[in-house]
């Protein structure tokens, strides 16, 4: 049954994908026989007459050292794709380049907006200027698409429009969320994952670490975060190893070699990593790990099981010296501003029925369990500061009372939105639950069954056009917008799970070049492997349209 619904999911993802990423492109011309192959649409396209050819014998040039690094992923993209191979070289001489051939530049005067570019194609040459490397990088990937399109159309050469595009991003966090605590993903796939988003123009990669299922980064400090925390015995068959009896762990973590590896390839492609580590909830396989963490205190095992678990950690200090013994090393290995600390579905009951948690929060004036979060919360925002990053998490982080300086990622819509008081909060909209393939429409009623795709939801990702022009959909004010607060989207997006296949989901993208599977990232078990991604699937881990863990 579970291997039927992963290849019913992977189906429906390869049949709605382009579908998806289509609808977010409102278009940019009122006619025309054909419109752009440009996903998203940028913000202004004029259309000229005529057409530039490309060829062999096409000059790719790069006006400075900075823009060299973007002619050659350009020239490497192209090739791997198209066939048709460009030596990109250093343009000779000052003023004017020569007629024919493609030009990159980078000029921080030209008054273009931060990762934005001018793209303009004539029947002599190709200009690209930009005024930053982002900005330059979203330009190539524009004009590969649009080579990429010629090509297929087949012909001699690749003929191209002439055209002039002037754009540049409506959000600042074009968020994409992967949930590898639920299931584990080798490097490879998550690296395939991040050329997908780059060719989409996204920027955050906002990876899910630790949950209840699992542990997946390797903390030097506390080696059993990974090595118990990081390995859970399937449910069902997929537990058991038939031919001896023996229960089958399923297990995976990441090296911090590997994490610094994955942050790397993510920076070449003008990707921000976000790593998210929960607390106080979504615990359980930290728990399991040093069971001192928890409130009661006792061994558990990582949990095999899907929906929201009771486990939180507790409120000693010696928790916290823990905790910021972890974020220290998060730190180290992610270079973003941001660590998101989930915060989200606290069950508060081992709060409620611990004597010591309850004289805790008599020693520090607390009322209630909410306000006990929104404390926890906070010591997490001045540890995380102590380390030069900033707090992100769920709009739950707003029932406590907001930290100062944290960010809320509203998953719930405008009910998790920032208000009163807290309204000059920064923000990070993520699009409705009910817009993704194989989630339920309303994840807020209790005990609801994992999601079954269908295509009914079709309908949900139409709507989702509603007048943007970016990857994102959800109809925000700009990035920074009033006084800098506003983030923007995070996208929706399909599994890269075994299940639900990468070659699949993602077939339109080349494979990275130069990195091979690792067998350390390798689950255990295929049953186990089986196992996880029907939580996947249930959970929407890879796309910030979130439903109820």
């Amino acid at each position: 049954m579970g291997s039927q619904t992963g290849r019913r999911t992977s189906r429906i993802v390869s049949r709605w994908l382009p579908l998806l990423l289509a609808t977010f492109a409102a278009p940019a011309l009122a006619s025309g026989p054909e419109p752009l192959p440009l996903i998203p649409m940028p913000a202004k396209v004029d259309i000229a007459d005529g057409q530039h050819r490309l060829s062999a014998d096409t000059p790719l040039r790069y006006r400075d050292p900075a823009a060299a690094t973007t002619a050659r992923q350009f020239s490497e993209l192209l090739e791997r794709t198209t066939g048709l191979r460009l030596a990109p070289a250093l343009a000779t001489g000052e003023g004017a380049s020569p007629p024919g051939g493609i030009d990159f530049a980078i000029d921080p005067d030209a008054g273009i907006p931060a990762e934005g570019y001018r793209l303009s194609i004539d029947g002599q040459r190709i200009a690209l200027v930009a005024g930053d490397q982002a900005g330059l990088f979203y330009g190539a990937v524009t004009l590969w698409q649009l080579a990429d399109a010629a090509a297929s159309r087949g012909g001699d050469g690749f003929a191209l429009p002439a055209l002039r595009i002037e754009d540049a991003p409506r959000f600042g966090w074009r968020g994409y969320m992967l949930d590898s605590a639920r299931h584990f993903h080798s490097v490879e796939q998550i690296k395939r994952v991040l050329d997908a988003m780059a060719l989409h123009k996204l920027n955050v990669f906002h990876w899910h670490l630790s949950d209840d299922q699992g542990w997946r980064i390797e903390i030097k400090q506390h080696p059993k975060l990974a090595e118990v925390g990081g390995c859970r015995i399937p449910g069902g068959d997929a537990g058991t190893d038939p031919a001896s009896g023996r229960p089958r762990p399923y297990c995976g973590h990441y090296t911090q070699e590997q994490i610094r590896d994955i942050v790397a390839y993510a920076a070449q492609r003008h990707i921000r990593v976000i790593p998210e580590i929960d607390v106080p909830g979504h615990a359980t396989a930290a728990i399991a790990a040093y069971p001192e963490l928890g409130v009661e205190g006792k061994a558990i095992p990582v949990s095999n099981q899907r929906g929201i678990h009771s486990n939180l950690f507790n409120v000693e200090e010696q928790t916290f010296a823990f905790l910021d013994d972890v974020f220290a090393e998060i730190a180290a290995l992610f270079p973003a501003p941001y660590v998101h600390i989930g915060a989200d579905e606290a069950v508060k009951d081992q709060w409620k029925a611990s004597p010591r948690v309850q004289e805790r929060m008599r020693e520090l004036g607390i009322a209630d369990e909410s306000e006990l979060q929104g404390w926890f919360v906070r010591r997490l925002e001045q540890s995380l500061a102590s380390h030069g990053r900033r707090l992100v998490g769920w709009d739950e982080i707003l029932e406590g009372g907001l930290p100062p300086q944290a960010t809320v990622m509203s998953w719930r819509g405008t009910r998790g939105r920032p208000g009163g008081g807290a309204a000059g909060a920064r923000r990070v909209d993520v699009a409705g639950v009910g817009a993704v393939p194989g989630l339920p429409a309303d994840p807020f009623r209790p005990n609801e069954p994992a999601g079954a795709p269908q295509a009914q939801y079709a309908g949900d990702l139409l709507r989702l056009r509603a007048g943007t022009r970016s990857a994102g959909g959800i109809a925000a004010p700009p990035h920074p917008g009033p006084a800098g607060r506003t983030c923007g989207p995070a996208t929706p997006g399909p599994s890269p799970g075994s299940n639900t296949t990468p070659g699949r989901a993602w077939r339109r993208w080349p494979k990275p070049a130069g990195h091979r599977p690792s067998a350390r990232t390798t689950p255990v078990s295929c049953g186990g492997c089986r196992n996880s991604c029907a939580a996947t699937r249930h959970s929407g881990s890879v796309t910030h349209a979130r439903r109820s863990k």
